[in-house]
């Protein structure tokens, strides 16, 4: 990535816009993943900076780009699940793909022994899910030979 990026004309443009675009996106800012350093990328990276206390400028230089290393995506998960339509499952009243997938990674977690003790939302997702027969029934620990093969 370039040392700095900012708003000039004409834009910038490339892989490191798209780069920065693309981590701007994962950590919850509104913007178009286009390539090209305008408005909407000058806007979500002020509004960055505002939340890390950085000079809201829209300049991205080592300050704002240690600030887009650092952004905790454990945190937006849980509050993207969080925000979601009150329901018993992920997207609604039914169990859908994205429970299986909240499911199969909250089993990674319990295998490897990592708390959800701060992702409350996740962990009550997959607590719903769970308690179906469906999936209690293919939980990977109730597998027969799944203690004998941990023990390895």
């Amino acid at each position: 990535m370039p040392p700095i990026l900012k708003l000039t004309k004409p834009m910038t443009t490339g892989p490191a816009v798209r780069q920065l675009q693309q981590r701007l996106k994962v950590l919850g800012y509104d913007l178009a993943v286009d390539g090209c350093f305008g408005p909407g990328t000058v806007a979500a990276v002020k509004k960055l900076q505002a939340a890390k206390g950085l000079t809201a400028d829209g300049i991205v230089g080592p300050a704002t780009r240690a600030a887009l290393s650092t952004g905790n995506t454990r945190s937006l998960a849980s509050h993207q699940v969080a925000k979601r339509p009150a329901a018993p499952f992920a997207l609604g009243a039914e169990p859908g793909i994205a429970d299986i997938c909240i499911a199969g990674q909250v089993v990674t977690a319990q295998y490897v022994k990592l708390g959800l003790d701060d992702f409350p939302a996740v962990a009550k997702l997959a607590e719903q899910c769970f308690k179906l027969p469906a999936f209690a029934t293919s939980h990977p620990f109730e597998q027969p030979g799944y203690k004998a093969a941990a023990a390895r």
